[in-house]
C-alpha cells in the first residue's frame, strides 16, 4: 500500500491533541496507537509547536530525530508545508547515521539509546554509513502531522554490490581466462606452425613461459579469490561463546604478523608489534587470525617503501573488548569512501600498483568475522596521513584455572 493511503488512514483514526493539558498532549485513541504499531514504516509525530510528541526509536539512528525535534532540514521544511496547505509531500532521502549511533550494535541503534561504540573512547571512531530513505509527510488533524520513513538503504546498498561485483569481479576473473587463451594459442601454433631452426623454437618456448607463468600467477589469485569468499561464507554464523573456544588473542596477532612477513619485506616496509598479555577471547582462530592477516595485508599494499605498519593489542578503556589496531601511514582514505570501505566488492579510488589485483573482499572478511564474534571494526583515516583499522572482540575476564589449561592444550 502506498504511503499516502496509510497517511489518509492515520488520518481519519486520530484524536485531536490539545496543548493545554500536556498529560493528555501525548494521548492517542487506541485504534490510532494500534495502527502506528501496525506501520511497518518508522513513524514520527509532530504537534503544531513542531515539538515532537512520538517517534519509532528507529528515526534517532537515521538522523530524522534528536531529542524531541526533527533535525532534518527538509523534513522540517515538508512539515511547514502539511500546516500550510494541509498537502501531503514525498521525496526521497538521503541522511547520515549520527556518530552516537554508528558503531552501535543494531539492537542498541533500534532501542535509541544505550551504551556508544566500544571504541569510542579507544581513539578510533566508527564510520557513519549513509541512510537511503522514502519520506511522506501529511496532517492527520488539526494538531498532529505524521512523518512515514521507509528505509531502503539494504535494498541500495545490495544494488551497489552487485554493481561492484559486476564492476571488479568479472574484469578481475576474466584475467585467468585471457592468459589461458594466450597460452593456449602459443601452444597451437607451436604444433600446427613449428618454426625451422632452433632460434625460433627458443624464442617460443621462452614466449611460452611467460604465458605460463601468468597462468600460475592468476590461478594462485584465484584459489585466493575463492577462499575468501568461503571465508565470507562461514563468517555469516555466529559464534557461541563456550570454553571450547577461548583463544589468546596476541597469540593469535602473533601468527598473523608472521604471515605477512614475506610481503613487507618484498614491499620494503617496515613491522612494528606491541601486544599485552592475558586477552583471552572467544572465538574461531582461523577466522579471527585471517581478520588480522586481511588488515596487515591491506596495511602493506597502500603503504609507501621505506615506511612502517605497526600491530598494537590490548585491552578497551574499560576492559570489556580487546582492541586489534592495525596503523600505517600509507595514502590515506578520502571521507567520501570511508563508509563504503567494509561493502563486498567495493574498491575505492587511488589503487596503487599493489593493490591493483583484487576484487574488495578484504575488508568485507574482517567485517563479518568481527560482527561474527559479536564484537565491531572501525577506522580513522584522512588523506595523506594513513589509515587506523580497529577490531574490537569482547574481551573473557579473569579466565579460571581450567580455562587457562584449555587454552594452553589448544582445547
Amino acid at each position: 500500500m502506498r504511503m499516502g493511503g496509510w497517511l489518509e488512514r492515520v488520518r481519519s483514526r486520530f484524536s485531536p491533541v490539545s496543548h493545554e493539558d500536556d498529560a493528555k498532549a501525548d494521548d492517542l485513541d487506541e485504534t490510532g496507537q494500534a495502527i502506528l504499531s501496525l506501520l511497518g514504516s518508522v513513524c514520527v509525530l509532530v504537534d503544531r509547536e513542531d515539538r515532537v510528541v512520538r517517534s519509532s526509536p528507529e528515526a534517532y539512528g537515521l538522523a530524522i530525530v534528536n531529542h524531541d525535534r526533527v533535525v532534518d532540514e527538509r523534513i522540517q521544511e515538508a512539515v511547514r508545508q502539511a500546516w500550510r496547505k494541509g498537502e501531503v509531500s514525498r521525496f526521497r532521502l538521503v541522511t547520515d547515521t549520527p556518530a552516537a549511533y554508528a558503531g552501535m550494535p543494531a539492537s542498541n541503534a533500534r532501542a535509541g539509546g544505550g551504551t556508544l561504540d566500544p571504541l569510542a573512547e579507544g581513539g578510533a571512531a566508527a564510520v557513519s554509513r549513509p541512510n537511503w530513505l522514502k519520506v511522506a509527510v501529511g496532517p492527520i488533524g488539526p494538531d498532529l502531522v505524521l512523518i512515514l520513513v521507509d528505509d531502503v538503504s539494504e535494498a541500495v546498498r545490495f544494488e551497489r554490490t552487485r554493481q561492484s561485483f559486476v564492476e571488479h569481479v568479472s574484469r578481475q576473473l576474466l584475467k585467468p581466462v585471457d592468459a589461458l587463451g594466450s597460452l593456449a594459442d602459443d601452444l597451437r601454433a607451436m604444433t600446427q606452425d613449428p618454426p625451422e631452426d632452433k632460434g625460433g623454437i627458443q624464442e617460443r618456448m621462452t614466449a611460452m613461459g611467460r604465458q605460463a607463468h601468468r597462468v600460475r600467477d592468476y590461478s594462485t589469485y584465484l584459489e585466493h579469490t575463492l577462499n575468501d569468499l568461503l571465508l565470507l561464507i562461514r563468517a555469516q554464523e555466529s559464534v557461541r561463546p563456550s570454553r571450547n573456544n577461548l583463544l589468546d588473542l596476541a597469540d593469535q596477532a602473533r601468527q598473523a604478523l608472521e604471515q605477512v612477513r614475506a610481503q613487507a619485506a618484498e614491499a620494503a616496509v617496515s613491522l612494528t608489534c606491541r601486544m599485552d598479555d592475558a586477552l583471552v577471547v572467544h572465538g574461531d582462530g582461523e577466522q579471527i587470525r585471517t581478520a588480522i592477516v586481511k588488515l596487515l595485508e591491506n596495511a602493506i599494499r597502500y603503504s609507501p617503501a621505506g615506511s612502517t605498519v605497526s600491530l598494537a593489542a590490548g585491552p578497551s578503556p574499560d576492559g570489556r573488548f580487546v582492541l586489534v589496531r592495525v596503523i600505517d601511514r600509507g595514502l590515506g582514505i578520502a571521507k567520501e569512501e570511508q563508509n563504503r570501505v567494509f561493502e563486498r566488492f567495493y574498491r575505492g579510488g587511488g589503487q596503487t600498483e599493489a593493490s591493483a589485483v583484487g576484487i574488495g573482499l578484504g575488508l568485507a572478511i574482517v567485517k563479518h568475522v568481527a560482527l561474527t564474534h559479536h564484537g565491531s571494526v572501525s577506522l580513522w583515516s584522512a588523506p595523506g596521513q594513513g589509515s587506523t583499522f580497529t577490531l574490537a572482540l569482547p574481551r573473557v575476564k579473569g579466565p579460571g584455572r581450567e580455562d587457562e589449561d584449555a587454552i594452553a592444550q589448544g582445547r
